[in-house]
């Protein structure tokens, strides 16, 4: 466990709350396929639909099925763990029924899924009003609605890969450098080609957001299942070597920040409370790896497996506490430090050490960020300190265990 030089022995309390602690009913396998599909980027006015509530600012939240996604005047990025990426254009409106099954109701996507393009051992269908396109490989590909009042019409344009295109007409297959169009009660188009150079707004927002997602001197340092994050970590903070740890990344942040604090905790059914971060690297720093703390700085260690939210937790009638851990299991620093009255972390004089103390009223509720509404321990007297005990995580709300959704894992089924 890695620990302030002032913090001290850890006493035995801290070392229960570490075999307690781990992300609420987190994945187990320690590939990053099992890792949820989030949406990384909203440019603009988006929502995200679920259980009958609309969230207006869905950045960084994992992906369900079931859910919908619409947005007005703006744009919107989902990524997959293998890299996979799915753009919306304005004014499109998508359900996500499956890993496997899309419904375009309105607008218009652009896909680009990682895998072969030879091999055809991708299943993804994505059904509209004008018919389905069923995509056979990996590769780009560009799907609309089009109407003007009348009969919805559906175009599917191949830049790479494999598809079919498809009513209850017929079928027929679209290859690369290829377009076809379909509306329901008649057959599909025949293909042909088309300029796939030819651009337009959307296209050339698409791109930028492949263009961010390169990164250059961050891919030495990233596992596999990270690279698609490399353009962040080179563009918001350094990595540095560690002794204990090898190389490390220390973002760009202000006087005050700490892991945790900058965002939101969310209670998602697969996971149970998932912290939902409003910086743009938080979903790689805050669901993977570890966080370290050395000479007044924070720095993140990289790590494979995904969690909802890596911190130890403790729990009082009126407050909630969470510390990050450490790789030793544990809460990065000890529990006896927040026990002992001016030592957690206090958002108005600095950052002593690393936890974090939120008002129960405040915790879990959309719009309440932590930021916002983290107190000063100095604020909790003696007697309010010994109301904290350890939990592996704090009560559910109420109900929410009724509904079990499966996760959005992939952007299509492979084919054994």
């Amino acid at each position: 466990m890695l620990r302030h030089p002032a913090a001290g022995s850890v006493f035995v309390l801290g070392l229960i709350i570490g075999a307690l602690a781990a992300p609420a009913r987190a994945q187990t396998d320690d590939t990053a396929s099992q890792a949820p599909a989030h949406i990384a980027v909203v440019d603009g006015v988006a929502v995200l639909e679920r259980d009958g509530r609309a969230d207006p600012a869905p950045v960084n939240v994992p992906l369900l099925a079931g859910d919908r996604v619409r947005t007005e005047r703006g744009r919107l990025e989902i990524l997959f763990a293998d890299g996979s990426a799915l753009d919306l254009d304005q004014y499109t409106s998508l359900d996500i029924e499956s890993d496997t099954l899309l419904r375009l109701l309105d607008g218009r996507l652009r896909l680009t899924l990682e895998g072969s393009e030879a091999d055809g051992a991708l299943s993804l269908r994505v059904d509209t009003p004008g018919g389905s396109v069923d995509i056979r490989s990996g590769g780009e590909y560009r799907i609309s609605l089009t109407g003007d009042g009348g009969p919805q019409q559906v175009e599917l344009k191949v830049v790479r890969g494999t598809a079919n295109l498809a009513t209850e007409q017929g079928t027929v297959g679209v290859g690369a450098g290829q377009r076809a169009v379909a509306r329901a009660g008649a057959p599909p188009s025949y293909p042909y080609a088309y300029n796939s150079a030819v651009w337009d707004a959307f296209d050339s927002w698409s791109d930028t957001q492949r263009n961010t997602r390169l990164g250059v001197a961050s891919n030495a340092y990233l596992p596999d299942d990270l690279q698609a994050y490399g353009g962040t970590f080179d563009r918001y903070g350094q990595w540095r070597t560690d002794p204990s740890y090898g190389s490390v990344w220390y973002p760009n942040v202000a006087v005050g920040w700490r892991p945790y604090y900058n965002g939101q905790w969310s209670y998602v059914g697969p996971f149970g409370w998932t912290w939902v971060g409003y910086d743009a690297w938080s979903w790689p720093t805050h669901h993977y790896g570890r966080w370290g703390y050395s000479a007044g700085a924070w720095f993140w260690i990289p790590g494979r497996r995904w969690g909802a939210a890596w911190v130890s937790w403790l729990w009082a009638s009126d407050y909630v506490a969470w510390c990050p851990l450490g790789f030793g299991g544990g809460p990065l620093f000890g529990v006896n430090l927040f026990f002992r009255a001016g030592h957690a972390y206090d958002p108005h004089y600095g950052p002593h050490y690393g936890w974090t103390v939120l008002p129960t009223r405040y915790f879990g509720h959309r719009g309440h960020a932590v930021s916002v509404y983290a107190v000063s321990d100095r604020t909790l007297d003696h007697s309010v300190r010994q109301r904290f005990s350890a939990r592996a995580a704090p009560p559910a709300p109420r109900g929410a265990e009724t509904r079990r959704v499966a996760p959005i894992n992939r952007a299509g089924a492979r084919r054994g």
